[in-house]
């Protein structure tokens, strides 16, 4: 089963794949695991407008969906990523650019939550942000993970969340895992069954 009828098969209504991806934009150089984060953030931000338009019609709520890849081997990051100057970065290819990739894939998710947080959305717009497992230790990346066994890089999955309808705190100092997204969001969207 490919990923658009796995995700069709658990309800999404819409999949906008390396099919759309490649007619949107066209000149875009596909990596080992897809388009890049770039062009699929903007692709987000096109679909959020869309479905704001509609909603603004009829009133019905929507789900986006986002998935980055610049972080993930084989693709990593574009070309035209490069990691900043900083003097802890690893010495070794592999670790520079598996770092450059960590680092390009968060420019290109600030640009989209720039976009979420921007006035007059910022108000009306639930959404979070987590990821779908740790970093793998890898040999291209071993170096930036040298001499950490546990911790942050291999037992714990963010979990950002916008809510401007509730007054959340800052940190909940409770152990959860990626099965309580899901809930957790539907329970701040008001989604009751």
């Amino acid at each position: 089963m490919c990923s658009s009828d796995l995700l069709a098969a658990h309800g999404f209504d819409e999949v906008l794949g390396d099919e759309v991806l490649h007619r949107r934009f066209p000149q875009a150089v596909k990596g080992g695991m897809g388009y890049h984060d770039p062009e699929t953030m903007l692709l987000a931000r096109e679909t959020i407008e869309r479905l704001e338009a509609l909603k603004a019609k009829d009133g019905r709520p929507f789900l986006v969906v986002v998935a980055s890849l610049d972080s993930h081997e084989p693709g990593l990051p574009p070309a035209d990523c490069n990691l900043p100057s900083v003097p802890w970065a690893p010495a070794d290819a592999g670790g520079r650019r598996a770092l450059a990739g960590y680092h390009c894939t968060d420019k290109a998710l600030a640009t989209l939550g720039d976009f979420l947080l921007a006035p007059g959305r910022r108000d009306r717009v639930l959404w979070g942000i987590t990821g779908d497992h740790a970093p793998f230790r890898t040999p291209s990346n071993e170096s930036v993970f040298k001499g950490l066994e546990t911790g942050w890089a291999f037992d714990r999955l963010p979990l950002l969340i916008h809510d401007p309808t509730h007054d959340l705190p800052h940190k909940v100092p409770v152990l959860s895992g990626s099965l309580d997204v899901a809930p957790t969001l539907l329970h701040l969207a008001g989604v009751t069954d």
